[in-house]
């Protein structure tokens, strides 16, 4: 006989609702999967659903929640402009299910946080109207687990965000160029595990320091930029795309890969020979480096110098490079010598950026696809010397601060031809040219000359540069 029934029965009876009011807390979410969630010390709210009390917009669920709080989204499609300016955990049921679309707002961003410690979290987020999905314009904010388009995906103007396991889309528009992954990154921010695509232009611009970039999958039609210093950039994987440093500063870049092939980037490194097969290799504050033997074929960028001397790049094949088959920034006595580049670019300085000297270019075959199409650029120079060049349907640029520029001895065929926008006293010399015919005159190239003024060039002045003795014929300049 037992001796205690009543006792018995009350506990069976107390374990049993235990179990039930574990499943039902919060009594409106029964199918959140508790786990993945970030732990809410605030109460919850909740917008779609059927549960009584559930918001129907998600901005008026944020505008009478508190710090704190959570906002619950339960799936499908919301049609709103929606600003954070509290620090609350927006979470979407299901990241395919769950869409924020803003189709009418025209502001910045769909999403703008505007404070700090946000968390925003499976949602398929939409910019139609705006210029970006998501704008963060205050820090200390994570961005995971989204599927977030727009012109462009995300700008992270603040700091010390994590963007983690996103699906991130720049579009842009054709012509427009933009169409950014994720633009404007300010400084000591996480961005790992992503996949971030740009149909039109950049994967990513990082215009401030310490930030790191890791496991990323980066898919775009232009170069990520990186304008800061001191950010970590490893294991990314790019597809058509690569890096390209406007600053010789200190950055870490380490494991990445551009279409399966290394990334190489050199850093305050003396006396290497780079020979083996590689998709893009970023000398930066080098010394006695050559690049030799490479193929480059059909990327946004191959070579990048920065902040070098004395570095060597010959005998490389370069092809279909969109933004550049080869840049020299702020470097000294650079020489590139027996190339061959179709369709792709040399740029040779930049404007407003630091000097080059003593850069010499000899011996390259440079030809194009399109009449006067692409060709050499050089920009903000002193003392660079083009010889012995064969030029097919290709031009030369001389802009800005260059001096003491000579082109000399080369061959130029087939449409190809010379643009001169320099300042006064440039020195700029032609000599011994062959100019697509036999000549029995001096050449004559029309270009202009400018004085600076305080802001911008002024006092323009047409001005003839003259090879007076032109070639009769081409020289033998084999490759």
């Amino acid at each position: 006989m037992e001796k205690y029934p009543l006792i018995g029965k009350g506990l069976a009876v107390g374990i049993i609702l235990l179990f039930v009011g574990a499943g039902i807390i919060p009594a409106t979410a029964q199918d959140i999967e508790k786990s993945s969630l970030p732990t809410s010390s605030g109460q919850w709210l909740y917008v779609g659903g059927s549960g009584p009390g559930n918001y129907t917009r998600i901005q008026d669920a944020i505008n009478v929640s508190h710090n704190g709080d959570t906002v619950f989204v339960f799936h499908g499609t919301y049609y709103e402009h929606i600003v954070i300016n509290k620090a609350i955990y927006l979470i979407g049921e299901n990241v395919n299910t769950t869409t924020i679309i803003d189709n009418y707002s025209q502001e910045s961003a769909a999403i703008s946080i505007q404070y700090g410690n946000v968390t925003v979290m499976d949602f398929t987020i939409n910019g139609q109207s705006t210029y970006s999905a998501i704008g963060l314009v205050s820090g200390w904010t994570t961005i995971k687990g989204n599927n977030i388009l727009s012109l462009v995906g995300m700008v992270v103007w603040s700091y010390n965000n994590s963007i983690l396991y996103n699906n991130i889309t720049g579009y842009g528009l054709p012509g427009a160029g933009i169409g950014c992954g994720i633009d404007e990154i300010l400084s000591y921010n996480r961005i790992e595990h992503n996949s971030i695509f740009s149909t039109i232009s950049t994967g990513i611009s990082v215009w401030g320091n310490s930030n790191v970039i890791n496991s990323n999958l980066i898919v775009a039609n232009g170069l990520s930029d990186i304008y800061g210093s001191k950010n970590v950039l490893s294991n990314n994987t790019f597809q058509n795309s690569g890096l390209r440093f406007y600053n010789p500063s200190e950055n870490i870049v380490t494991n990445n890969t551009v279409n399966g092939k290394p990334l190489v980037f050199l850093d305050n490194m003396s006396n290497k020979v780079i020979d083996y097969d590689t998709a893009q290799v970023i000398l930066v504050r080098c010394n006695n480096v050559t690049i030799t033997n490479q193929n480059f074929s059909h990327s946004p960028d191959s070579i990048q110098v920065l902040n070098s001397t004395n570095c060597y790049i010959i005998n490389n094949t370069i092809s279909y490079c969109s933004s550049g088959g080869i840049t020299i920034y702020y470097s000294d006595t650079i020489m590139v010598m027996d190339n061959t580049i179709n369709s792709s670019w040399i740029n040779i300085g930049w404007w407003n950026s630091g000097y080059n000297n003593n850069i010499i270019v000899s011996r390259n075959t440079f030809t194009s696809d399109a009449l006067g199409g692409y060709g050499i650029n050089i920009e903000n120079t002193y003392n660079c010397t083009l010889s012995y060049n064969n030029l097919v349907n290709t031009y030369i640029g001389l802009a800005y601060y260059c001096r003491n520029c000579k082109i000399w001895y080369n061959n130029f065929i087939t449409s190809s031809y010379i643009d001169i926008y320099v300042a006064f006293f440039s020195h700029t010399t032609l000599k011994g040219n062959y100019w697509e015919r036999p000549r029995l005159f001096p050449k004559l190239i029309l270009g202009t000359l400018w004085k600076e003024g305080e802001d911008y060039p002024k006092l323009l002045l047409p001005w003839f540069f003259i090879d007076w003795q032109p070639a009769q014929e081409p020289y033998n300049i084999p490759r």
